[in-house]
């Protein structure tokens, strides 16, 4: 007996069969045997020691039937198992079979060559199977591990394999799915085409399919994938399916939608950009010269948006960009286009007009859109804005002939006074240029020092003595002449020169004032106007101190004066820097008070010294019950928050007598004297003093 013999487990409870088929194995070397006579004995048995085959008879006295073969099976599945069965017990040998039996013998019909044959053939067989099934687990798990789908379909597209890639991706089970058709997951509006080329694939017209398509996701979301496909032949050549491969590209074609959104729209708002606007307009074009229609293009631009990054912050100016951008796509059609050409500029095509009364119509729309309260930071904006409209075609053919056109329309409103809608005339474009060529030499008029500041003078009520002037700004231009502040703060701001304009201002009116001094006029007081963006700018109150310093001015005798609407664009940040002038002794004054939007509550903790109302009351006190009534009430408050109250633009006795009745502490008007140059200004002093 060789030491590689197959060790052969017979359980058997017949001494005459034991001896039978131990005396046919006798003879062969390459077998031993074990003999057990019950199921109990032999599992005991199978525990301790390594066994070749079982050879089972399923007639015992711990057991009958098919359940001994069970019970032997479960307790060693990876040993080969041959039943012995009676001549009239096959069926039952068959059914062992069917149950993972290798082989069943018939005794009385059993010789040493067929038994010698079976065992062989049986381990042989349980071996190949073994491996065979080790191979496929391997195969399966390799498969299973890919990040693809691996699938094939039959003829008909009904899956036949799938591995578990397709459970992560879609999320279906895999063998709820296997019998069923591929189409049942591919999104209606993609099935056509994947139907085409798969038919074109079963009828060799192409050798393989790559295509992109959507599946439903077992949460009913689609998902992207990208399908390749090639014919499965049967072992004649012909086609008996399909086998494929499928990779989700979701995120793939997400980047790409997000690069095209990217492309075409602005990033801040979400609204159409320059490109995506042009394409649109273009469009409209076509079709309103097709069909004879009309379009309409609107400019907005958002009046004094700078002012509210500078005193609010970029983050805060975002945030109403945004805001801006929502009210207008509520306020226009859906047919209409709304984008954002950058900075605080709005552009609305509007296609499909029959007459300009449908622009004008939207147009007044956006205008109440953008005229409601915004709110920053827990504050409360009003934000207006100027509109151009050009029409298509009397204004313009081509998109660049419109925009331009829209934009010059747009100028002339603000040029109107703000929150106006103007549409476009071909004069405009004659003004614009004039325009553009004053802003040029607006640029280079510091250096060419032709600028020049007027002084008016401010009066006591009590006493009728100037207590101090005004620093008024002039631009002697050398063609146009004598040029007023009304018209060169607006480009100063949008040229971004009031900056440095401003500077010289301050320091040219503080050096005037020191002058006067030293003739003996010491107890005058300078009165300077802050713009918005100088106020809110980083280094005011050192360039205001370097100034001061310089001049050798005390600041007990300089006033500025600053807009109600520029100190409530950010209260907090408005009083920590009305706190830091005040600390140096600078007089503080609300210009124009009445006309902004002030809220009392600020009001009072602002440390400032002074009212100025505005003479758009002023005008009118005689007349007007209402102007009266505000500006009485003006001075009236002033009074009660312990604030010296100065009146400006009066022009008439009658309103110097009501002013002095309603007991106003100083004026300013064409009564007591115009804006002049500082020589005239100081002969105009010495005559009242």
């Amino acid at each position: 007996m060789t030491s590689d013999a197959l060790m052969v487990l017979l359980v058997e409870d017949n001494p005459g069969d034991i001896d039978l088929i131990a005396d046919m194995l006798e003879e062969r070397e390459s077998f031993r045997l074990m003999a057990c006579e019950r199921v109990t004995s032999a599992l005991d048995y199978l525990k301790k020691h390594p066994v070749s085959l079982i050879l089972l008879d399923l007639s015992l006295p711990d057991s009958q039937g098919l359940c001994t073969f069970t019970r032997i099976h479960s307790q060693a599945p990876h040993i080969p198992i041959v039943v012995l069965t009676g001549t009239s017990d096959e069926t039952i040998g068959l059914s062992a079979v069917k149950a993972g039996a290798q082989d069943y013998l018939v005794k009385g019909r059993v010789d040493p060559e067929l038994l010698t044959r079976t065992i062989t053939y049986a381990v042989e067989r349980k071996r190949l199977e073994q491996t065979l099934g080790e191979s496929e687990e391997r195969l399966r798990n390799v498969v299973d591990s890919v990040r693809e789908v691996i699938f094939h379909v039959d003829q008909n597209c009904v899956f036949t394999f799938l591995n578990s890639a397709w459970s992560r991706i879609l999320g279906f089970d895999v063998g709820d799915c296997i019998g069923r058709s591929f189409f049942d997951y591919i999104c209606a509006e993609d099935q056509p085409r994947c139907r085409e080329l798969l038919a074109s694939l079963l009828q060799r017209d192409i050798d393989s399919v790559r295509h992109e398509l959507r599946l439903w996701r077992k949460d009913q979301e689609p998902a992207w994938v990208e399908v390749d496909m090639a014919i499965s032949p049967g072992s004649d050549g012909q086609p008996v399916g399909m086998v494929g491969t499928l990779n989700d590209i979701s995120q793939r074609k997400k980047n790409e939608e997000r690069l095209v959104f990217m492309a075409t729209h602005d990033d801040l708002t979400g609204l159409p950009n320059r490109n995506l606007f042009e394409d649109r307009l273009n469009l409209a074009i076509t079709h309103a010269a097709r069909d004879i229609r009309k379009v309409a293009v609107i400019f907005l631009d958002l009046d004094q948006f700078k002012l509210v990054n500078d005193s609010m912050g970029h983050d805060q100016g975002d945030i109403l960009l945004r805001i801006v951008a929502s009210r207008l796509l509520e306020t226009v059609r859906a047919s209409d286009t709304v984008a954002r050409l950058g900075g605080d500029e709005f552009v609305i095509v509007l296609p499909d007009l029959d007459a300009e009364d449908g622009a004008i119509f939207i147009a007044r729309k956006v205008m109440k859109a953008i005229e409601l309260p915004v709110f920053l930071n827990g504050q409360e904006f009003f934000v207006g804005g100027s509109i151009g409209i050009a029409m298509y075609p009397k204004d313009g053919l081509t998109i660049r002939q419109l925009v331009r056109n829209a934009d010059t329309a747009m100028y002339r409103s603000k040029e109107l006074g703000r929150k106006q809608i103007c549409f476009y005339s071909p004069e405009m474009n004659e003004k614009l240029l004039e325009r553009l060529m004053l802003e040029n030499d607006l640029r280079r008029a510091l250096d060419k020092n032709e600028f020049e500041i007027f002084y008016q003078p401010k009066l006591s009520m009590s006493s009728g003595r100037i207590i101090g002037f005004e620093a008024l700004l002039r631009w002697r231009h050398p063609a146009r002449g004598l040029i007023g502040p009304e018209e060169i703060i607006p480009m100063a701001e949008a040229t971004g020169m009031i900056l440095p304009i401003g500077s010289w201002v301050l320091r040219t009116s503080c050096e005037q004032l020191v002058q006067w001094h030293r003739l003996g006029h010491r107890d005058l007081c300078m009165a300077v106007n802050l713009s918005a963006r100088q106020f809110w700018q980083e280094d005011l109150v050192e360039g205001i101190a370097a100034i001061l310093a310089d001049t050798g001015l005390a600041p007990c005798h300089l006033e500025l004066e600053i807009t109600e609407s520029s100190v409530m664009r950010n209260a907090d940040d408005t009083i920590f820097t009305l706190r830091e002038l005040n600390g140096m002794g600078i007089t503080l004054s609300i210009d124009d008070f009445g006309t902004g939007y002030s809220s009392l509550s600020y009001l009072k903790r602002f440390p400032i010294h002074a009212l100025k109302v505005d003479q758009s009351f002023v005008r009118d006190i005689t007349q007007d019950a209402d102007a009266a009534a505000i500006a009485q009430g003006i001075i009236a408050l002033g009074h009660t928050m312990n604030l010296q109250v100065i009146a400006e633009g009066v022009e008439t006795e009658s309103q110097c007598d009501l002013l002095r009745r309603w007991e106003c502490n100083a004026m300013q008007g064409y009564l007591f004297g115009k804006p002049q140059p500082g020589a005239e200004a100081f002969k105009m002093l010495r005559s009242i003093m």
